[in-house]
């Protein structure tokens, strides 16, 4: 059965529970978000969900440090504490989480076996009228952190998004640390590190080595992804908004399950069992 894993548990390691798994699958919420960003989403009764939670973000709204290079840093360690080899490990990703999914693939591939991008935070127009936009963008973050970002979920909002589910995600931006939000965003577009911008997300994929595959809300952006060379992406269509995970996670089970069958990774047919919350 999918259950949760507390980041937060110093004292549980993989082997305390893999619960005989034949597949564990890593997932990783994005700006503003939390380990329970993944919850709607029934994926195979075989894969163990390992939920990840960034540093400045929901039970770990109090720790540090809030850039994108140490926080992809984090997740490899929290992968290497509660994955046990071989067991394959699949990544799923959304928005910001992108960019810690491909350093992950870049820097540590040994720690997972194929990787899954949601409408990832990378690929940016990099203009200068955009890099005055994301100036402007930080400098709300520093002033009006919650306001700014509950107005970037409201913006980001669709018809397939539920009330419930779009106040979760309110909840969960309130419940991440407001300096943590302007830190990330930074970190993201406007760091002489970032990996944001569309050329250095070229640069950066370039180094990946396993297989990876995105989903999209825009044709023009799966196909951006594809030549970052994924093996495989998809756009749902514009009408959607930026939550995919949560606008239809059934559609998400089944497509990353379609595409870990493609990378040999194995599933169970029976009925999907619901990742447990903390």
């Amino acid at each position: 059965m999918s259950e949760h894993i507390d980041a937060m548990t110093p004292d549980m390691t993989a082997a305390d529970a893999d619960g005989g798994a034949n597949a564990y699958v890593v997932t990783v919420h994005g700006w503003g978000g939390s380990g329970r960003s993944f919850d709607a989403v029934q994926w195979p009764a075989g894969w163990r969900v390992l939920p990840y939670e960034m540093p400045g973000h929901g039970d770990r709204r109090d720790e540090g440090p809030w850039d994108i290079r140490s926080a992809s840093e984090d997740l490899a360690r929290f992968i290497e504490r509660h994955a046990t080899a071989p067991i394959p490990v699949i990544v799923v990703a959304h928005s910001m989480g992108g960019q810690l999914s491909l350093l992950l693939n870049a820097d540590h591939p040994d720690l997972l076996d194929m990787e899954v991008v949601i409408d990832p935070a990378y690929g940016a127009d990099e203009t200068p009228a955009d890099l005055i936009r994301h100036h402007r963008t930080f400098e709300r973050l520093r002033e009006r952190p919650y306001e700014t970002m509950t107005g970037f979920v409201d913006g980001s909002r669709s018809p397939y998004l539920s009330r419930s589910a779009h106040d979760t995600i309110v909840a969960d931006v309130r419940r991440a640390n407001a300096r943590a939000l302007a830190d990330y965003y930074w970190s993201e577009y406007l760091a002489d590190d970032q990996i944001g911008g569309r050329s250095r997300t070229i640069t950066v994929a370039a180094r990946r080595v396993k297989p990876s595959f995105g989903i999209y809300r825009t044709e023009d952006r799966a196909r951006f992804e594809l030549e970052c060379g994924s093996f495989a992406s998809v756009s749902w269509g514009e009408d959607h908004g930026h939550y995919l995970q949560c606008e239809m996670p059934q559609r998400l089970s089944r497509t990353v399950t379609a595409w870990a069958s493609r990378c040999g990774i194995p599933s169970v047919a029976s009925a999907p069992a619901v990742g447990q919350t903390v």
